[in-house]
Parts: structure tokens; sequence; C-alpha cells
């Protein structure tokens, strides 16, 4: 799931998400946002966060906050994105 604009990666804090995330960001630079980054934010900060859905409806993913609200940053995403799928089928 591609989002925006932290210029940060998180998993749904699995081990399977989590080992995820972190190969995303060594192949995009994104700065992984850990479970103590989440635990941090204020409740008006989660309020209808994907991370809250996925929380409540037992789903595991990857989501990436794009470095800016208006551009993909493609060739990045690109790479780590197909990596990282790469990877994950062989989990």
């Amino acid at each position: 799931m591609f989002h925006n604009c932290w210029g940060t990666v998180m998993g749904t804090f699995t081990n399977e998400t989590d080992e995820l995330a972190r190969q995303y960001s060594r192949l995009s630079g994104y700065r992984v946002f850990s479970q103590k980054d989440w635990d941090a934010l204020e409740a008006e900060q989660k309020t209808g966060h994907s991370m809250v859905y996925g929380a409540e409806n037992n789903l595991r993913f990857v989501e990436v906050e794009l470095r800016t609200r208006y551009g993909s940053d493609w060739r990045t995403n690109k790479k780590a994105l197909i990596n990282t799928l790469n990877i994950s089928y062989n989990l």
C-alpha cells in the first residue's frame, strides 16, 4: 500500500511484514517506522489509519509512506517493490 508523505515504510508488526518492511527500507532508503514510533503517535494521528483497519481485520501488509504528497519517486519505489515482492514470494 502506498500512502504519503512521511518517507517511511512499516509492516503490520508481524515477523513477516516487519522483515518485508526492513527489506523495502534497505532498497528504497525510506526509514522503517517501528512499533515504538507507532506507539508514540497521538490517538488522533491513528484515527482512520490503515494500520488500525488492518489490526481490526487481521490483515497483513506493508505500508510505504512516500516522501512527498505529489510524487511517486517511482525509480526508487519500483526497485524496492519488485525486489520485496520477490522476497515475499519466497517466505
